[in-house]
């Protein structure tokens, strides 16, 4: 739009510098391109702000979802995410768990391609409930093209050395690799000063505690789908949890 209404403008330029006392004809032409390009560019403003309006109005809603999120939301959601998975040739499902402020989805593993998981923070999958409810109980696209740009690369996907969800996000896999080596998820989780995350559970009534550092900022530069990455951190925080309690397996 915005490329017609620049084209109709320099148009309108281009015969005015030409002609200096042009025919009838020409001048009915530059009134018809001049009220062309108005509207177009009107049309645009319009749209524009009917764009920021609807995200605005979406955003809000997320943020009230967030807060409401219940088991039976998760129910609606998770058809999209094998949906998209299927879309991307991982055919044999997923595993998902939820703790905390998320759900960490273990991809089960197809032959021929990479070992995947995908953590969901609330707020992801409150957007995906309302994505889901427009075109329930077919798949929704507005939902695919979310998940693209958390977990591809290139198109709208944020890198991941960009994005601000890192922390709450890393928080998801911390808490799901003691699971994953242990059975049993933290009782609860805190927050270093120097940013690790300190993992608390119980074992034969004593208390213990798993601390896990914060990745390698080189891992988040790796030139991978982001699951594949994901998948690496999960892998060196189950290893590092198995160090640290000898009852626990990497």
């Amino acid at each position: 739009m915005e490329y017609a209404a620049l084209l109709f403008t320099l148009l309108i330029s281009l015969i005015g510098a030409i002609l200096d006392k042009p025919p009838l004809w020409a001048k009915c032409a530059i009134i018809f391109l001049i009220l062309a390009s108005s509207s177009v560019s009107g049309y645009k403003i319009w749209r524009d702000d009917q764009d920021k309006q609807a995200k605005q109005l979406f955003d809000t809603e997320v943020e009230r979802r967030t807060i409401a999120l219940s088991i039976s939301d998760l129910n609606v959601v998770h058809p999209q995410i094998l949906g998209w998975l299927q879309s991307k040739g991982y055919t044999a499902g997923t595993d998902c768990r939820t703790w905390g402020d998320g759900v960490l989805c273990d991809v089960q593993e197809v032959q021929g391609r990479d070992k995947w998981d995908l953590p969901l923070r609330r707020t992801d999958l409150a957007a995906l409930y309302l994505y889901a409810l427009k075109t329930k109980p077919s798949l929704s696209p507005e939902a695919f093209m979310y998940l693209d740009a958390l977990f591809t690369r290139g198109g709208r996907a944020v890198p991941l050395m960009q994005r601000t969800d890192l922390l709450d996000t890393t928080a998801l896999l911390a808490a799901n690799s003691l699971y994953e080596s242990c059975g049993f998820g933290p009782n609860a989780m805190r927050v270093s000063d120097k940013l690790e995350f300190l993992l608390d559970y119980q074992r034969d009534a004593v208390l213990r505690t798993t601390v896990l550092a914060q990745p390698d900022p080189s891992l988040w530069a790796m030139d991978e789908d982001p699951p594949k990455v994901f998948h690496r951190l999960i892998t060196q925080y189950r290893r590092s949890v198995a160090v640290q309690d000898n009852q626990c397996k990497s």
